[in-house]
């Protein structure tokens, strides 16, 4: 009976080792049932809301923008011009007062030299910085737009990185423009031929918007990174991948290996995702029960639970 007791107790222990690792497992598992989503989303009664990801100012360098009561205001010159950006200069000796951009603006964004904002009827315009084609405009146009340019019309949501914006139309469609060196523009201008030992895109940048994906309702845009959460809180990343940013097990170097270690197809990283967000090369994304996974630079390549 003794022998019996012990094997019984053994077989017990088992099983409590196989369903703590279940219980571990189940709660960083990436892939939920259609149920287990339905149900997931009436406990936290998650509805994602757009309005709360718009920005109202941006910075870049000396240079402020800001809407005020929907206006947008830009630093201008004393010709009445928006003043161009150039990085980190200052500007006291030029600088005349700030002036009206536009009307009815709900979001604005900037990044390097490059700035974009949304107007109420969903038209996406851009200035700055047009080195790819990043604001819609052929870089033979202008490698440098002083005043705005219309990029695209029934746009919900965007976002701008270096060299690429990152576009969410009304209809849950997602479009990029500029730089593809890290297949940013998606798998379908994902052509490639070596060259020193890199792999090379044909195409290197676009003014058109090149389609990604459909069903989103959120998007982000890393340095050379994409992100987009689709209406199952599923998180998709494509684009660099040289600190691990796409989340799949895999990394680069680091810079400036940047053409070599990339995914043109959105790879599905994370279920039940509420928030995406990029700090340089890492990235941190919050699950619907408010737990945060972080994986990139200086972290794995893969999500691990940060809290």
């Amino acid at each position: 009976m003794l022998r019996k007791d012990k094997i019984i107790i053994s077989l017990w222990l088992v099983l409590d080792v196989a369903m703590i690792f279940f219980a571990v497992w189940l709660g960083q598992r990436l892939f939920f049932t259609e149920e287990e989503k339905v149900q997931a989303t009436q406990e936290s009664q998650f509805e994602f809301n757009l309005e709360e990801k718009y920005l109202l100012k941006a910075q870049l360098g000396p240079n402020k923008f800001k809407i005020v009561n929907g206006v947008l205001y830009a630093p201008g010159g004393k010709n009445g011009e928006i003043l161009e950006i150039w990085g980190q200069e200052v500007y006291e000796d030029i600088f005349y007062e700030e002036i009206e951009i536009a009307e009815e603006v709900i979001h604005v964004d900037a990044a390097q030299r490059s700035v974009i904002y949304i107007t109420k009827e969903g038209k996406l315009w851009g200035f700055g910085d047009n080195t790819y084609g990043q604001l819609g405009v052929s870089p033979k146009e202008g490698e440098y737009i002083k005043m705005p340019r219309l990029i695209a019309e029934n746009v919900a949501y965007a976002d701008i990185g270096i060299g690429n914006v990152i576009m969410l139309k009304e209809d849950g469609s997602v479009y990029v423009t500029g730089w593809n060196y890290n297949g940013q523009l998606g798998p379908q201008m994902d052509k490639r031929e070596e060259y020193l030992g890199e792999s090379v895109a044909l195409v290197q940048f676009s003014h058109e918007p090149s389609f990604i994906m459909n069903d989103a309702v959120y998007v982000n845009c890393g340095n050379y990174t994409m992100a987009a959460i689709n209406e199952e809180g599923e998180l998709f990343m494509w684009g660099d991948n040289s600190f691990g940013e796409i989340g799949n097990g895999k990394k680069g170097e680091g810079l400036p290996t940047i053409s070599t270690y990339f995914e043109s197809e959105p790879y599905l990283v994370l279920g039940a995702i509420k928030d995406v967000r990029f700090d340089n090369f890492t990235v941190y994304a919050t699950n619907i029960w408010d737990e945060t996974f972080v994986w990139g630079e200086n972290y794995k390549s893969t999500p691990e639970k940060l809290y």
